[in-house]
């Protein structure tokens, strides 16, 4: 087990029964030195390694950017204890702002470590041009064959939302269920324990097993 999971799987744990700022405050060195500053390390290493393959992907290994706060938001959330008890870290390409755009994910917590591919939750013109493209025969079968591929490499498909299908949708077309989606990802989770495999090796095959989804989904987005 890499070095950065081994040591979030001991804080985060930590955190999570003590999620309070005095107790991070006094642990503030520790979080700095064995989770924010590799996190930054590693993220400037996958970002280098992944602009071979997706080369206008956006690379910024400060927190609020590539690197996500560990602080919540805690104005509208019924829980207000402080602190996220996951690290997570983001790569994304296009000109909206990040958390609308396609994008490429890590998340390590205590107990596990997620790597995933995709759009969360689409905006609301990317919705309707998703649903125009995923409504017609060819694009869908082209969607279709790309998920198909992933899905048998392991990956779970994210993103349903809605309970039905619009009328009036062709029945011919190869997965009606794709009109149910308000966002298209995929993901896959380890353990985190002895048995994890080399976390940069690990995204980085992650993230080109899942590229071909990366790549349509950045056509979408910047479709006219």
């Amino acid at each position: 087990m890499t070095k950065l999971a081994k040591n979030a799987k001991s804080f985060f744990s930590q955190l999570s029964v003590n999620n309070n700022k005095i107790w991070f405050d006094e642990h503030r060195e520790e979080y700095d030195n064995k989770i924010l500053e590799p996190s930054k390390e590693l993220a400037m290493e996958l970002g280098t390694e992944l602009k071979k393959i997706s080369p206008h992907v956006i690379v910024d290994p400060r927190v609020n950017k590539s690197l996500f706060r560990i602080n919540r938001d805690v104005r509208f959330s019924k829980d207000k204890t402080p602190y996220k008890i996951n690290l997570a870290i983001f790569f994304w390409e296009g000109t909206a702002p990040k958390m609308e755009c396609p994008g490429f994910y890590l998340h390590i917590d205590s107990k596990e470590v997620t790597v995933g591919t995709g759009l969360y939750q689409f905006p609301k013109n990317i919705l309707i041009r998703f649903r125009k493209f995923a409504g017609d025969k060819s694009q869908n079968r082209s969607l279709s064959r790309i998920i198909n591929r992933i899905e048998n490499k392991g990956f779970i498909i994210g993103g349903e939302h809605y309970k039905r299908i619009p009328k009036g949708t062709d029945p011919d077309i190869p997965s009606p269920n794709l009109l149910l989606h308000n966002g298209l990802y995929v993901s896959k989770s380890y353990p985190n324990n002895n048995r994890l495999p080399d976390l940069k090796e690990l995204c980085l095959s992650s993230f080109k097993d899942t590229i071909n989804l990366h790549r349509w989904l950045v056509k979408l987005c910047s479709s006219n």
